[in-house]
């Protein structure tokens, strides 16, 4: 399978379009939001590693020693979410695009 991930915007293509970050980057969490929800469950992982490298993004892992974090956390596209697996952080994640989308929406 050919996964596409939306990456971080150009600033020279946003410029030639007029468009600015503030237009660009809550369609491209979007665009990887969906894209997740049609990854195969399997494939996520990897998926959400190449897409944080992308995006300029951060995974962390859970710190197994006494000193944490213990959970996973995280952060593309200016998102934040954490859970106890990284199927749960993405989830989150998702789950926060998805409500940032709706207040942008509403805003609007």
């Amino acid at each position: 399978m050919v996964m596409l991930i939306p990456t971080r915007p150009s600033p020279a293509l946003m410029q030639r379009l007029g468009y600015g970050a503030d237009i660009i980057i809550p369609v491209l969490r979007l665009d990887l939001a969906r894209l997740i929800a049609l990854t195969p469950a399997e494939e996520v992982e990897t998926l959400v590693r190449n897409a944080v490298v992308d995006c300029d993004g951060r995974l962390g892992e859970p710190d197994r020693s006494d000193w944490g974090p213990f959970d996973w956390t995280l952060t593309m596209y200016g998102i934040t979410s954490t859970g106890a697996t990284l199927a749960e952080a993405v989830a989150e994640w998702r789950t926060c695009v998805l409500r940032t989308a709706q207040a942008i929406e509403d805003a609007a």
